[in-house]
């Protein structure tokens, strides 16, 4: 596709308030600023539950506009659902079918008579033949009714049954309409080798704005017959002619917007995996422009769809994929179905890295962010984190699953949700059985001067936590003094040597501190145990290494402060 111009665009920019439960734009401008500008004078009255910040970017040759979220601002509350956030419409006559936000609403409530068809809505709406089986399918059509029924008339006095009665005679109104709409012309054979012709032919015979309705009854039916949706892709994928113009282009952008989001497309190419994460993946990938291009053949020719949403000829669907990603991101079902809270939020942290490496676009969209975050601080309940924390007694496992948790909170109130454990965790935390939990005693320094390491980058002034730290401090310096540098039948120097593996990085525990400093500057200060130290090494590389190293620690405890004496505690 590349001899096809760019489609043009027209950017400007929204802000939104939240208002009984929904989004509602109060204000637009040219420049972001100038929206930023404002939400800073109204964040701090505190009167609204959220605001929040859109580009909106106009596609004129494709009537479409794609609003993307920049910045959101939440007062304790969950924000409006980002999928389906559309309302039904309410249909009083039969055109009223034919609207986006309409043929959306048929998309979810006949999926049971559309999916097993291979038919999108725009498709059913082209077919009278099809419609025909829509009224006659009894029941299905009748759930579908009044379930939209009831939701219309929610909150007001109209009855539901009169409702559904309405849609359900304004649902044969359209069919009747469809047939002799469509008895009046003949149906357009259409055909890859074709389709630039007959869309000219069409354009010619019924102006640039009445060629639409039959262009897709001819598209429609030249797609009837899919034993696949990846055949039906094939077959869009085969009229994506390089001489095709903006106008003509615009209908199969409207038409993959509709394939994209239909479930059992998504599942077929995706082959038949459901889960989250590869749902997931595969959505941003597309949405990335880098998918269809790696799929073999027969469906190489599938690349087209990737040029023409580079070249912004797809907006459509390239905003249909984005909310099918949304969509998926807000299931319920786990990353990991074993359960593991760890797990999960490690796969939930890999995803997002994942995703914006597929698409950047998604980086900066804070719907898709804030989808992610939902999801992450639903997986973090109470329950979870307090199962996680106190399965087992070892304090470091416990700081170290208490740090990583802390990591990956999405959001400072999860982060609280998170550290109200603190105290808990540690209290009559027992140094010994970390000591214990080692084959060797020395191999516990290093897993203690993390423990130590890890309570002091948490910054509480905890009083449980500063007489734990102190009490690691001192173990730390007892082991380094047993089984370092008191091991019998080992020169200063191998001991030394063997001090430098535990001590990098220096922690500031103020015992350990001491005890290190005096140790490292009576060595350097010692022209024959740092020969008789360098020796240990047989590399030139390793004994550089260990020098520098041993100079770091003296230098590195005589920066950290005045120190205690060396039989302090």
């Amino acid at each position: 596709m590349a001899e096809q111009r760019p489609g043009s665009t027209i950017v400007g920019y929204e802000l939104e308030l939240i208002r009984k439960g929904k989004w509602k734009a109060i204000s637009g401008a040219q420049t972001r600023e100038a929206l930023f500008l404002i939400a800073a004078q109204i964040l701090p009255a505190g009167q609204f539950a959220g605001i929040r910040i859109l580009r909106c970017t106009k596609y004129p040759e494709f009537d479409f506009e794609e609003r993307i979220v920049l910045q959101t601002w939440l007062r304790g509350c969950e924000p409006p659902s980002e999928v389906d956030d559309y309302e039904i419409p309410f249909c009083r006559g039969p055109e009223d079918f034919t609207s986006e936000s309409a043929r959306e609403a048929i998309r979810l409530y006949l999926a049971r008579f559309l999916e097993p068809r291979r038919l999108t809505p725009l498709e059913l709406i082209h077919l009278p033949n099809v419609v025909g089986q829509l009224t006659t399918a009894g029941e299905m059509l009748a759930g579908a009714i009044q379930r939209a029924a009831a939701i219309q008339v929610h909150g007001t006095e109209e009855s539901p049954h009169q409702r559904a009665r309405e849609l359900m005679d304004l649902v044969h109104s359209a069919g009747a309409k469809l047939e002799v709409e469509c008895g009046r012309f003949a149906e357009p054979v259409i055909q890859p080798h074709n389709f630039l012709t007959t869309l000219r032919s069409l354009e010619t015979k019924f102006g640039t704005v009445g060629f639409s309705f039959h262009a897709l009854r001819g598209i429609s039916r030249y797609l009837t017959g899919c034993q696949s949706w990846q055949e039906k892709l094939e077959r869009v994928a085969r009229l994506c002619d390089v001489n095709l113009e903006v106008i003509h282009i615009s209908l199969i952008d409207r038409l993959m917007a509709e394939i994209v989001q239909m479930g059992p497309c998504l599942r077929e190419l995706a082959n038949g995996r459901s889960d989250v994460g590869t749902q997931a993946l595969m959505l941003a990938e597309m949405h990335g422009c880098r998918w269809f291009g790696r799929l073999r053949p027969p469906l190489a020719d599938l690349a087209c769809f990737d040029r023409l949403m580079i070249a912004n000829l797809m907006p459509r669907t390239r905003w249909a994929l984005r909310k099918a990603l949304i969509r998926v991101l807000t299931m319920r079902s786990l990353l990991r179905p074993e359960d593991d809270l760890l797990s999960e939020l490690e796969a939930l942290a890999a995803l997002k890295r994942t995703i914006i490496q597929a698409s950047p676009i998604l980086a900066r969209d804070d719907a898709v962010r804030m989808a992610i975050e939902v999801r992450t601080e639903n997986v973090m309940t109470a329950e979870r984190i307090e199962t996680l924390l106190y399965a087992i007694r070892r304090i470091d496992i416990r700081l170290e699953r208490f740090a990583r948790l802390i990591d990956l909170a999405p959001s400072e109130p999860v982060r609280a949700r998170v550290r109200a454990h603190f105290s808990g965790l540690i209290v009559g935390a027992s140094i010994s059985e970390v000591v214990q939990s080692h084959m060797r005693r020395i191999d516990a320094v290093s897993t203690l001067v993390r423990c130590w390491m890890r309570l002091a980058s948490f910054e509480s002034s905890d009083n449980v936590a500063v007489a734990l730290m102190d009490q690691i401090d001192a173990a730390i310096v007892e082991l380094v003094r047993s089984d370092i540098l008191g091991v019998r039948g080992k020169s200063l120097a191998e001991r030394l040597a063997l001090l430098i593996t535990v001590v990098d990085p220096l922690p500031e525990a103020p015992r350990f501190r001491a005890l290190v400093a005096d140790v490292s500057s009576r060595a350097i200060r010692s022209p024959k145990l740092i020969e008789a130290f360098g020796g240990r090494f047989a590399a030139g590389d390793e004994r550089e290494a260990a020098l520098v190293t041993l100079h770091r620690m003296a230098e590195r405890a005589e920066d950290l402060g005045a120190l205690p004496a060396v039989g302090a505690g």
